[in-house]
Protein backbone atom coordinates (compact mmCIF):
# COMPACT_ATOMS: atom_id res chain seq x y z
CA UNK A 1 0.00 0.00 0.00
CA UNK A 2 1.45 3.33 -1.03
CA UNK A 3 0.10 6.37 1.02
CA UNK A 4 0.36 10.18 -0.90
CA UNK A 5 -0.17 12.49 2.60
CA UNK A 6 -0.78 15.76 1.95
CA UNK A 7 -1.69 16.75 5.66
CA UNK A 8 0.25 17.56 8.56
CA UNK A 9 -0.15 14.73 9.95
CA UNK A 10 2.41 12.20 10.41
CA UNK A 11 2.56 9.34 7.16
CA UNK A 12 3.19 6.51 9.81
CA UNK A 13 0.42 6.89 12.19
CA UNK A 14 -1.68 7.40 9.15
CA UNK A 15 -0.54 3.81 7.87
CA UNK A 16 -1.00 2.12 11.74
CA UNK A 17 -5.00 3.14 11.31
CA UNK A 18 -5.97 2.64 7.69
CA UNK A 19 -3.47 -0.36 7.57
CA UNK A 20 -5.16 -2.87 9.79
CA UNK A 21 -8.88 -1.89 8.51
CA UNK A 22 -8.00 -2.08 4.78
CA UNK A 23 -6.57 -5.62 5.60
CA UNK A 24 -9.64 -6.86 7.32
CA UNK A 25 -12.04 -5.71 4.55
CA UNK A 26 -9.43 -6.96 1.36
CA UNK A 27 -8.12 -10.45 2.35
CA UNK A 28 -11.62 -11.64 2.33
CA UNK A 29 -11.96 -10.93 -1.52
CA UNK A 30 -14.83 -11.86 -4.19
CA UNK A 31 -14.20 -15.20 -5.89
CA UNK A 32 -12.10 -14.49 -9.18
CA UNK A 33 -10.17 -11.28 -7.50
CA UNK A 34 -6.34 -10.71 -6.31
CA UNK A 35 -5.98 -12.35 -2.62
CA UNK A 36 -3.89 -9.09 -0.70
CA UNK A 37 -5.06 -6.27 -2.82
CA UNK A 38 -4.17 -4.10 -0.28
CA UNK A 39 -0.36 -4.32 -1.46
CA UNK A 40 -1.29 -2.61 -4.99
CA UNK A 41 -3.56 -0.13 -3.23
CA UNK A 42 -2.61 3.95 -3.26
CA UNK A 43 -4.23 5.86 -0.52
CA UNK A 44 -4.28 9.49 -1.18
CA UNK A 45 -4.87 11.38 2.04
CA UNK A 46 -5.70 15.27 1.70
CA UNK A 47 -8.04 17.66 3.72
CA UNK A 48 -11.98 17.62 3.38
CA UNK A 49 -14.15 20.89 3.25
CA UNK A 50 -16.60 19.15 5.61
CA UNK A 51 -15.25 19.06 9.06
CA UNK A 52 -15.34 15.35 8.95
CA UNK A 53 -13.55 12.28 7.79
CA UNK A 54 -15.16 11.33 4.11
CA UNK A 55 -13.77 9.23 1.53
CA UNK A 56 -13.64 8.64 -2.49
CA UNK A 57 -12.65 5.14 -4.09
CA UNK A 58 -12.34 3.18 -7.45
CA UNK A 59 -15.23 0.30 -7.64
CA UNK A 60 -12.07 -2.49 -8.03
CA UNK A 61 -8.93 -2.32 -10.06
CA UNK A 62 -8.29 0.54 -12.22
CA UNK A 63 -5.37 2.75 -13.97
CA UNK A 64 -5.10 5.81 -12.59
CA UNK A 65 -3.09 7.74 -14.92
CA UNK A 66 -2.77 11.29 -12.76
CA UNK A 67 -0.53 8.84 -10.37
CA UNK A 68 0.84 6.01 -13.18
CA UNK A 69 -0.46 3.28 -10.87
CA UNK A 70 -2.55 0.73 -11.87
CA UNK A 71 -4.91 -1.39 -9.08
CA UNK A 72 -7.06 -0.15 -5.84
CA UNK A 73 -7.40 3.66 -5.28
CA UNK A 74 -9.19 5.45 -2.85
CA UNK A 75 -9.27 9.64 -1.70
CA UNK A 76 -9.64 10.33 2.45
CA UNK A 77 -10.22 13.45 3.42
CA UNK A 78 -9.59 14.93 6.78
CA UNK A 79 -10.89 17.68 8.53
CA UNK A 80 -8.12 20.82 8.84
CA UNK A 81 -9.33 21.17 12.64
CA UNK A 82 -9.81 18.51 14.95
CA UNK A 83 -12.68 19.41 16.40
CA UNK A 84 -15.16 16.63 18.94
CA UNK A 85 -14.40 14.10 16.11
CA UNK A 86 -12.95 10.70 17.68
CA UNK A 87 -10.66 11.20 14.29
CA UNK A 88 -8.60 7.82 14.62
CA UNK A 89 -11.77 5.89 14.40
CA UNK A 90 -13.54 7.70 11.90
CA UNK A 91 -10.65 7.02 9.82
CA UNK A 92 -10.19 3.63 10.03
CA UNK A 93 -14.37 2.91 9.62
CA UNK A 94 -13.88 5.28 6.72
CA UNK A 95 -10.51 3.57 4.78
CA UNK A 96 -12.90 -0.13 5.85
CA UNK A 97 -15.48 1.25 3.80
CA UNK A 98 -13.65 3.13 1.10
CA UNK A 99 -11.69 -0.43 0.94
CA UNK A 100 -15.11 -2.35 0.27
CA UNK A 101 -15.54 -0.06 -2.78
CA UNK A 102 -12.40 -1.08 -3.91
CA UNK A 103 -13.00 -4.82 -3.54
CA UNK A 104 -15.88 -3.46 -6.25
CA UNK A 105 -19.11 -3.42 -3.69
CA UNK A 106 -21.58 -1.11 -4.30
CA UNK A 107 -23.56 0.34 -0.55
CA UNK A 108 -26.62 -1.90 -1.66
CA UNK A 109 -23.63 -4.82 -1.12
CA UNK A 110 -22.00 -3.87 1.55
CA UNK A 111 -22.43 -5.35 5.63
CA UNK A 112 -24.90 -2.94 7.25
CA UNK A 113 -25.99 -1.53 3.54
CA UNK A 114 -23.00 1.03 2.96
CA UNK A 115 -24.66 3.41 5.76
CA UNK A 116 -23.30 1.29 9.29
CA UNK A 117 -20.05 1.15 11.17
CA UNK A 118 -18.52 -2.13 9.80
CA UNK A 119 -17.85 -3.98 13.07
CA UNK A 120 -13.81 -5.54 13.71
CA UNK A 121 -12.68 -3.00 11.28
CA UNK A 122 -12.19 0.61 13.35
CA UNK A 123 -11.93 -0.67 17.30
CA UNK A 124 -7.82 -1.04 16.76
CA UNK A 125 -7.52 2.91 16.54
CA UNK A 126 -9.28 3.39 19.56
CA UNK A 127 -5.68 3.02 20.86
CA UNK A 128 -4.03 5.00 18.22
CA UNK A 129 -3.24 9.02 18.30
CA UNK A 130 -2.96 10.64 15.01
CA UNK A 131 0.27 13.03 15.77
CA UNK A 132 1.36 16.10 13.49
CA UNK A 133 4.61 16.42 11.63
CA UNK A 134 7.16 18.03 13.51
CA UNK A 135 7.78 21.37 12.10
CA UNK A 136 10.95 22.15 10.38
CA UNK A 137 13.65 24.02 11.35
CA UNK A 138 13.90 27.52 9.49
CA UNK A 139 17.15 28.57 10.40
CA UNK A 140 18.71 24.93 10.12
CA UNK A 141 17.09 24.84 6.51
CA UNK A 142 18.10 28.48 5.45
CA UNK A 143 21.62 27.72 6.40
CA UNK A 144 21.33 24.31 4.35
CA UNK A 145 20.28 26.99 1.56
CA UNK A 146 23.40 28.49 2.01
CA UNK A 147 25.62 25.78 1.95
CA UNK A 148 24.11 24.44 -1.03
CA UNK A 149 24.59 27.81 -3.06
CA UNK A 150 28.09 27.80 -1.42
CA UNK A 151 29.13 24.66 -2.49
CA UNK A 152 27.65 24.93 -6.29
CA UNK A 153 28.99 28.57 -6.91
CA UNK A 154 32.58 27.11 -5.43
CA UNK A 155 32.04 23.85 -8.05
CA UNK A 156 30.81 26.43 -11.02
CA UNK A 157 34.13 28.70 -10.08
CA UNK A 158 36.32 25.53 -10.47
CA UNK A 159 34.37 24.40 -13.58
CA UNK A 160 35.21 28.05 -15.47
CA UNK A 161 39.11 28.32 -14.27
CA UNK A 162 39.51 24.96 -15.46
CA UNK A 163 37.74 25.49 -19.26
CA UNK A 164 39.89 28.86 -18.96
CA UNK A 165 42.68 27.38 -18.57
CA UNK A 166 41.80 24.78 -21.25
CA UNK A 167 40.92 28.11 -23.51
CA UNK A 168 44.67 29.81 -22.51
CA UNK A 169 45.68 26.48 -23.39
CA UNK A 170 44.61 26.52 -26.75
CA UNK A 171 45.18 29.79 -27.98
CA UNK A 172 48.92 29.64 -27.31
CA UNK A 173 48.89 26.19 -29.60
CA UNK A 174 46.72 28.83 -32.24
CA UNK A 175 49.07 31.46 -31.85
CA UNK A 176 52.24 29.04 -32.46
CA UNK A 177 50.54 27.44 -35.31
CA UNK A 178 50.17 31.23 -36.52
CA UNK A 179 53.70 32.00 -36.26
CA UNK A 180 55.09 28.77 -37.57
CA UNK A 181 53.31 29.34 -40.99
CA UNK A 182 53.94 33.04 -40.94
CA UNK A 183 57.68 32.24 -40.65
CA UNK A 184 57.47 29.83 -43.44
CA UNK A 185 55.98 32.59 -46.09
Amino acid sequence: MKIRNLTHYRTDDIRAIILPAIRKRLVEVPSGAKPKLYRDLLVKVGYGRRGQVTGWAYLGRVLVPSFNHSGGYMRLALPKERGNLNLEEELAWVAAHEADHVRGLNHKDMTCGGAGRIPGTWEHARTLTLRLKPQPDKTARAASRRDKRRTNARAKVAEWERKHKLAQTKLRTWKRRLKRLDDLS
